[in-house]
């Protein structure tokens, strides 16, 4: 949701939407969380192999997350 808000907005990224991607960080950041927990709740009941796919995928979410968030700041500086 942030990528395409950032897409949509670049480079004058109001306030009102500065606080909405503020808010959709905050919502991922929980769910990430949560699926993170998930994950090692399986792992330590030996239900997925350690370096699972999955894990990897929330690490490459993790990042694409804070890049947005990144290019979000930069552009306000602008």
């Amino acid at each position: 949701m942030n990528l395409k808000t950032l897409a949509d907005e670049f480079p004058h990224i109001s306030d009102i939407v500065n606080e909405a991607m503020r808010k959709q960080d905050d919502l991922l950041r929980e769910t990430i969380t949560r699926q993170y927990h998930e994950y090692l709740e399986r792992f330590a009941s030996r239900q997925t192999p350690s370096g699972s796919e999955f894990s990897r995928v929330l690490f490459q979410i993790e990042g694409m997350a804070g890049t947005i968030r990144e290019i979000r700041k930069s552009a306000r500086l602008l």
